[in-house]
């Protein structure tokens, strides 16, 4: 039923602007400060449940006490025993954030860190509040028509406290911005809203949500095993950089991702400073014309981009280098100036790599000649002792002359820029005429004087000639075993182990203790079980370090039960944990999470409405639904 027409106390109700799960919002005019506000107004059917009325009345209290530019102000609350409960705040005479991406994508990725790096900077001002949003999606922006950019709607925002509350919520939000651990029914704090920070910049960068799916269970689904698309395949134009941050927000174990808001403000400020962006004055030019900004700005960055590339190349990061060029040419593919860059960029590092594996050669061939050089020289003095008077000819004098080489191709006689890949050149070369020019020395008779040129191998005269001088055997060098050592697990679930992205597992459903034999150095483990979330671990292996016991504790998979015919406002507990019936969230699974190596659990499932109550001990098991059938007589 609309209010539109009525009062509240001084507000005059004049318009609807927006409704949602909780609350309708009314566009108002305070009667004495003469001012138009927005109002915030619970649901009746809310209303009656003090569980509701609580976490409205601490969304009041907890977003009431924030001060930030770029969070949505409270001017006035009903109170907690007002037959009608409302919020006032202040009126941003605006659109959402979502209404304008939708009619008008962003068609420069970079346009969308403008966007985000203001809401960074609020959410850390909540988190440092003692608030999580746990809603975090583009409805919940508004956009001010002077610039600025608003978080609001805290309807189911967490106080940081120890007071639990009894609704946690867990489908209340938005799906597609829930983080894993939200709908897993998990305890949550602000990195929740971190992982819903991402999935809304990928959205902006990309156009299109990281998770989708055919319907909510799949999507839920996808979310919790972390599935999706990196965004430079769903827009090529994503700087290396970007996708970085991307990707860290979007990690399914909360430990992996940025530590704070504040953490991730600043690698936002780290993008936007190294493109010469100031947010705070592109912002408000972004807001006013989004679709020809963000064709000015790809051109800058652009060429912005080549500038960096450029840089970073001339300090010999090529890895960097080529992330700038790559950005440039998804925009810019015929780009001849950057395109010349990478070329040269291909020849150095080709060069570079040929060096060092000359360098690596000629080490093995002086090697070599030394060994033989000392095989040699035993046996002549041994056999054939000096005459008085007889020399060797010197190295020098039968050293051939060093000949530059000839490529035919242009590009290949080219000056190299960079002086080490010369020297190494320069040095390679010179060692491997003299490591060359030793061993011919030495495989020769000690003669005064040369008498006559061997033999040269050719069709006439293959290489197996008897006429030809020929090498002592070289002694085999020893190859060394590869070092390995054994390396302890106990596993508490049943698991089946993958070394190194292998695709055989080296262990299958083995439960307790087992043991690998790993190679030294340091190995990224997975664990999997159909049952359970998969893990994955670092393990270094060394003989310095005595070996420790590597304990496996995969996750079970939650529960997922399903309550029918269940009524309107009514709640579900399940272990510890309560869930509301609405038209949103009937035929939505309710994640019930198990300990730590439970095969099963019996749980009691309490629904209630008012003060009517139904109850039943129901066994779970990890992965499984089970449907209970409440009746409506029965409530």
């Amino acid at each position: 039923m609309s209010l539109v027409g009525t009062r509240l106390a001084k507000y005059e109700l004049t318009a609807e602007i927006g409704h949602g799960g909780m609350s309708v919002v009314y566009r108002a005019h305070d009667t004495q400060l003469k001012r138009d506000v927005a109002i915030k107004v619970m649901h009746t059917f809310l209303a009656e449940q003090p569980e509701a009325r609580e976490r409205f009345h601490r969304e009041a209290v907890a977003v009431a006490r924030l001060r930030h530019p770029n969070i949505i102000e409270i001017f006035d609350y009903s109170g907690e025993k007002a037959s009608t409960s409302y919020i006032v705040m202040e009126l941003v005479t605006g659109s959402a954030l979502a209404d304008v991406v939708r009619d008008r994508p962003l068609s420069c990725p970079e346009a969308a860190l403008l966007l985000a790096r203001p809401i960074a900077d609020a959410l850390d001002a909540a988190h440092k509040g003692g608030v999580v949003h746990r809603d975090l999606k583009p409805e919940n922006i508004l956009l001010g028509r002077t610039g600025e950019l608003k978080l609001t709607d805290f309807g189911i925002a967490r106080i940081l406290d120890n007071q639990a509350m009894t609704m946690t919520g867990t489908l209340l939000g938005s799906p597609a911005y829930m983080a894993p651990e939200y709908i897993e029914g998990y305890a949550t704090d602000e990195r929740a809203d971190i992982f819903s920070f991402g999935a809304m910049l990928y959205y902006l960068v990309v156009g299109r949500l990281p998770f989708e799916a055919p319907s909510p269970h799949a999507l839920l689904k996808r979310i919790a095993a972390g599935e999706y698309p990196l965004p430079q395949q769903n827009n090529p134009r994503t700087h290396a950089g970007l996708s970085r941050i991307l990707v860290r927000c979007l990690k399914r174990l909360p430990e992996q991702r940025y530590a704070n808001a504040g953490e991730l403000r600043d690698a936002i400020d780290a993008q936007l400073r190294a493109l010469g962006l100031d947010w705070e004055v592109e912002l408000p030019k972004l807001l006013a014309e989004p679709r020809d900004y963000c064709e000015q700005l790809e051109e800058r960055v652009t060429t912005r981009y080549v500038e960096l590339g450029k840089e970073t190349l001339a300090r010999g990061q090529h890895g960097v280098a080529m992330e700038h060029f790559d950005r440039v040419l998804a925009s810019k593919p015929h780009d001849a100036e950057v395109r010349k860059l990478l070329r040269r960029l291909g020849r150095r590092v080709s060069l570079l790599k040929a060096a060092r594996a000359g360098a690596v050669a000629t080490l093995v061939a002086m090697l070599l000649a030394g060994v033989a050089y000392g095989a040699m020289s035993w046996k002549t003095e041994q056999e054939e002792p000096r005459r008085v008077g007889e020399t060797r000819e010197s190295t020098s004098e039968s050293r051939a002359p060093i000949a530059e080489s000839q490529d035919p191709s242009p590009d290949a006689r080219l000056p190299i820029a960079d002086p080490a890949i010369t020297d190494n050149r320069n040095q390679d070369a010179t060692a491997r005429d003299t490591a060359t020019s030793a061993i011919s020395d030495r495989t020769q008779p000690a003669k005064a004087t040369p008498t006559k040129q061997p033999p040269v191998a050719s069709p006439a005269n293959p290489p197996d000639d008897p006429k030809l001088p020929r090498d002592p055997p070289a002694d085999p060098v020893p190859v060394k075993p590869t070092p390995m050592r054994p390396v302890r697990f106990n596993a508490v679930n049943v698991v089946t182990a993958y070394v190194d992205d292998g695709a055989e597992p080296v262990v299958r459903d083995r439960i307790g203790p087992f043991t690998l034999d790993l190679t030294h150095g340091t190995h990224r483990l997975r664990f999997t079980n159909p049952l359970a979330y998969e893990s994955e671990m670092n393990v270094s292996v060394d003989d310095v370090n005595p070996a420790q016991l590597v304990v496996v504790r995969l996750q079970p998979l939650p529960a997922k039960l399903f309550v029918d015919k269940a009524p309107d406002g009514a709640t579900v507990e399940v272990a510890g944990r309560t869930w509301l019936v609405n038209a949103q969230t009937r035929n939505e699974p309710i994640f019930v999470p198990l300990p730590l190596g439970a095969g099963s659990q019996s749980l009691e499932v309490v629904v209630r409405r008012g003060d009517l109550e139904w109850r039943k001990v129901v066994d779970f098991k990890p992965g499984q639904e089970r449907r209970l059938d409440v009746k409506l007589d029965q409530l």
